[in-house]
């Protein structure tokens, strides 16, 4: 049952230097980069997955980059309405870790 459910999982960096921008390049391989339709910051955003947690937590303590500039951003696409879906454990992990917020999009795809 659970084949139906689309899972996304990522952290999001909601206010980087370019200089952070460029030290995030090496810190993580896959990171997708863009501009802030409002503030026009530089925004990343990373799969999210236990294998990344600790260089993140590194990375953010190394650069004092605030709580409010972060977030761990689910995604959940589905055919159904009504659905339970499981985060996986590392999120909770990564909450801890980093102390930021969740954000959360259900998307029912009929």
């Amino acid at each position: 049952m659970e084949s139906d459910v689309e899972l996304s999982c990522h952290f999001r960096f909601l206010s980087l230097s370019e200089s952070q921008a460029e030290q995030l390049k090496s810190v993580c391989k896959e990171v997708d980069f863009c501009r802030h339709f409002k503030t026009q910051k530089v925004t990343a955003s990373i799969e999210l997955s236990e294998a990344v947690i600790p260089a993140l937590v590194e990375f953010v303590k190394l650069n004092s980059v605030r709580q409010s500039e972060t977030d761990i951003f689910i995604s959940v696409l589905s055919e159904y309405d009504s659905r339970i879906v499981d985060i996986p454990e590392f999120i909770n992990k990564a909450i801890i870790a980093l102390g930021c917020k969740l954000v959360f999009s259900f998307t029912c795809a009929v």
